[in-house]
């Protein structure tokens, strides 16, 4: 469903890099599968696992290369158009490096739903890098991982993940990006989120 949620994106060219961390699952069979139906997709395999850090620095320092790089998780989507709405913001503001939009969270084995919004149904904003700063600083962490839309210079400019924050990370990479960019923001559902059991 996730990589579906990639490669089903319209108005955008998509590449998947799908690294297995060692699952013990049917996760090699899905991966190759999926690898085997369409060019656009790849895979890996580690043995032993090698966790959550140099996994996901892996994929976006040492194999991202396009305009644009997201990081999602293996039960995590992305809405329909949600990389359209984001790279159309990208390409007309070349000072913003990272855009996020709304986050659906889905309950167990809910399944994502909805349609693209067409140009006219949703909004969008630009925030200075240094009010975004500001604005997490009032709020805590603003940005949905499923939803972060980022230039992949930047990223790569920026440096990797810091496994020294295991819980913020991704809060303290947002940041990192408000350093050296604009942000954008689109008032629309970009991706979903799943918790599982009591969460």
């Amino acid at each position: 469903g996730c990589v579906e949620s990639v490669l089903s994106q319209h108005g955008v060219d998509v590449r998947v890099l799908i690294i297995d961390d060692g699952s013990p699952d049917d996760t090699p069979q899905i991966g190759r599968a999926l690898a085997a139906e369409d060019a656009r997709v790849a895979y890996r395999r580690h043995e032993p696992n090698q966790g959550f850090f140099p996994t996901i620095n892996e994929g976006l320092f040492d194999w991202a290369s396009a305009d644009y790089c997201l990081l999602l998780s293996a039960d995590d989507a992305l809405a329909p158009g949600a990389l359209a709405r984001a790279t159309t913001l990208m390409d007309a503001h070349p000072e913003v490096g990272l855009v996020y939009g709304l986050g659906m969270i889905l309950k167990g084995e809910t399944e994502p739903h909805g349609a693209p919004q067409a140009p006219g149904d949703y909004k969008t904003d630009i925030l200075p890098g240094a009010r975004f700063l500001e604005y997490c600083c009032e709020v805590g962490n603003p940005v949905p991982t499923p939803t972060a839309v980022l230039r992949t210079a930047l990223q790569h400019r920026i440096g990797r993940y810091n496994p020294d924050l295991p819980h913020t990370s991704d809060y303290e990479m947002w940041m990192r990006c408000a350093l050296h960019g604009d942000v954008g923001f689109v008032h629309a559902v970009q991706g979903y989120y799943r918790v599982h059991g009591a969460a």
